[in-house]
């Protein structure tokens, strides 16, 4: 198969991928939509800089008008952006894992857990959860250590992948549920691996 073929492939599946997640409420169970975190409108959490313990208003400023936009945005979780996630948590510069374990148990009292259903930051869709890691927590509620932000060291993607990992950490099966979803709504033989 020529590399074009196989760019009209990837675009095909992102496309059909795309088309799932925006199906509507036809599925009682849909993460995608679940996933998706609401406006935050209290000014509580306040935001920390990885170099500095100073609230950082004009990048929360922008945050918050990214979090309104994913609102809106169904999230399709998928394996593979949960596997890179993983990676990430265990191996980026961002150091998830100090403070969090190295299974999302949490650290004492340096990160609390990732795994169970309580949340104390954030209200833990995967939009939420990437605020946290893209603003840090100044005054983290439950007595853990305060946060730092990781924009400056992890770029939107990194951010978005990490999110989706530890949102699955908490909602074991919704990789699952979504990625088969994505499978099932390609058309037959799409996923044929021939040459």
């Amino acid at each position: 198969m020529n590399a074009r073929t196989q760019g009209a492939r990837f675009a095909l599946v992102a496309a059909l991928m795309l088309a799932a997640s925006c199906r509507g409420g036809d599925r009682a169970d849909a993460t995608a939509d679940t996933a998706v975190a609401p406006v935050r409108t209290d000014s509580s959490a306040r935001r920390v800089d990885s170099t500095t313990a100073a609230p950082r208003s004009d990048t929360a400023a922008r945050h918050d008008s990214a979090v309104s936009h994913a609102k809106a945005t169904p999230v399709l979780l998928v394996a593979v952006d949960s596997a890179i996630g993983d990676s990430l948590y265990h191996n980026s510069r961002g150091s998830c894992l100090t403070c969090h374990g190295p299974r999302g148990t949490g650290n004492a009292s340096l990160g609390p857990s990732l795994r169970d259903s309580t949340w104390l930051d954030t209200d833990g869709s995967v939009a939420g959860i990437a605020g946290i890691v893209h603003d840090g927590v100044a005054e983290p509620k439950g007595g853990s250590a305060r946060m730092p932000a990781f924009a400056s060291v992890l770029d939107s993607a990194s951010i978005h992948r990490i999110a989706i990992y530890v949102y699955s950490l908490s909602h074991p099966g919704a990789i699952k549920r979504d990625s088969a979803a994505a499978h099932a709504a390609l058309p037959a033989g799409a996923t044929d691996s021939t040459h």
